[in-house]
């Protein structure tokens, strides 16, 4: 993430769009990690590894996403 982030500008952008994605993100896999532990037992499995393993790359493979999207804006294009 810190190559698709503008020069220097990396820890301003990760905090705010970290901390807004992390909230929908979470928001909107809320259903799953109810369902996951409704099933799952009371002791952690190697199951419970493996869920949060594959929500953590989605995060941040999503994060990237967001960070490239962010260096190609033109701020030229905001309306004032």
């Amino acid at each position: 993430m810190y190559k698709q982030s503008p020069a220097g500008q990396f820890l301003l952008q990760y905090f705010p769009i970290a901390w807004v994605f992390g909230i929908r993100f979470t928001v909107a896999a809320l259903p799953l990690i109810f369902m996951f532990a409704a099933v799952s037992p009371e002791e952690s499995s190697i199951w419970d590894v493996v869920f949060f393993g594959v929500f953590e790359i989605v995060f941040y493979w999503r994060l990237g996403i967001h960070f490239r999207e962010i260096k190609g804006f033109n701020p030229s294009l905001v309306v004032r």
